[in-house]
């Protein structure tokens, strides 16, 4: 029998391979992996290279282990390897993934130092970030900053500073936005309308928000689900059940399916207005649609009983909800003190009842507990129920 050659594997073909078990290992998520491979490498005399250890670090990036990924940046280092572009952008993406804005903030001011430009996704990766933290100061700074540098934004860019305004009801400050991308030559997308639907939503500003969905029609673009569905909270939230169901109607009648949150929005509508028996029957027209009621269900159907003083119809609500296999939570017990507060004349046995109750369920009281407790039953008579 013939005797097996032995084959000498040069260093850097061996390198090439580990390279490859470490960049499938960070594609599969597997940062221990990956750790694991690097350490095989050292044992077996074989230097990583530059992309190895961004691999690395990216592994850990994805998982937003920034201080791991900051290892493997001084390892590289230490190695002496200088990082490059790619290697600042992972480790910027690392402190998003994190949500550590003060640090992401450090890699792009120390790639920056290192004489990289960062480009237009570095930019947005950080916008976003402070977009997430609603750090809208730091976010147009680095905006500013991106322009500045003579980079051009793109839509994304723009939409993920606009969204950093809405998501706090800032409308000013979304629409200031839009008219300077509009000078600046940048065509708003669909996701740039919705933003804007969506900011006068949360500032309760449906008639604004309606003008913004006529302008995305004036556009082409063509209204979807999101944005009908965000302005038929507007109209929940502000307790217009008409105009509620006028939405409603033009969601199934531009072909969309509505969610059960629509129709959770058509009950808290319905039920903020006081008309209880058609909220209801919202929930009704839900569950024909083959949405099961769930916890928001119940929660609404509670609510809106409670919000016009009806105690025995929130009890009646709340007894379903434990049939139906619910969990007692505070919510619960609140919305039951409440429905007691809210009764005229307010239900003060009941009232001190239930607040008596609660240790019994294992909740603690909060301070919206408290709030309707001395509503149904007057400041002394409530702290001595704490006493």
């Amino acid at each position: 029998m013939a005797k097996m050659r032995k084959v000498d594997l040069s260093e850097d073909f061996l390198a090439s391979a580990y390279t490859a078990l470490v960049q499938a290992a960070a594609r599969a998520g597997k940062p221990s992996s990956v750790e694991e491979h690097l350490a095989q490498m050292v044992k077996e005399n074989i230097s990583p290279d530059l992309a190895t250890y961004t691999t690395a670090i990216d592994a850990y990036a994805r998982t937003g282990d920034v201080s791991k990924a900051e290892h493997f940046m001084e390892r590289l280092q230490a190695d002496g390897f200088v990082p490059n572009e790619a290697t600042f952008q992972v480790m910027l993406n690392a402190c998003a993934k994190k949500g550590d804005l003060k640090s992401a903030e450090s890699w792009l001011t120390r790639m920056q130092e290192a004489f990289f430009a960062p480009s237009v996704v570095t930019y947005s990766s950080l916008i976003n970030l402070c977009a997430r933290e609603r750090k809208l100061e730091n976010a147009e700074k680095w905006y500013s900053a991106m322009l500045s540098a003579g980079i051009e934004p793109d839509v994304k860019a723009v939409n993920t500073l606009i969204s950093a305004f809405a998501q706090v009801g800032d409308v000013q400050g979304a629409e200031r936005l839009f008219a300077q991308m509009v000078e600046q030559g940048i065509v708003p997308s669909s996701v740039t309308y919705n933003t804007l639907v969506n900011a006068c939503v949360k500032a309760c500003d449906v008639t604004r928000a309606e003008q913004w969905m006529s302008q995305m029609r004036d556009a082409g673009h063509t209204l979807d689900l999101q944005a009908m569905a965000d302005l038929l909270n507007g109209y929940a939230r502000i307790g217009d059940g008409l105009r509620a169901e006028e939405w409603f109607s033009e969601i199934v009648e531009s072909g969309f399916t509505p969610g059960q949150n629509c129709y959770h929005c058509m009950m808290r509508a319905w039920a903020k207005h006081g008309n209880l028996e058609r909220a209801e029957a919202w929930g009704e027209h839900m569950t024909k649609a083959g949405f099961a009621p769930n916890d928001e269900t119940y929660g609404n159907a509670m609510n809106g009983r409670a919000q016009n003083g009806d105690f025995a119809g929130c009890k009646g609500w709340f007894e379903r909800y434990l049939a139906s296999g619910g969990k007692v939570e505070i919510m619960h017990w609140n919305m039951l003190l409440k429905a007691c507060a809210k009764s005229r004349p307010p239900l003060r046995a009941q009232a001190e009842e239930l607040f008596g109750q609660m240790p019994s369920q294992g909740l603690a009281p909060t301070r919206i507990s408290l709030h309707w407790l001395e509503k149904a039953l007057g400041k002394q008579a409530a702290q001595r129920c704490c006493e």
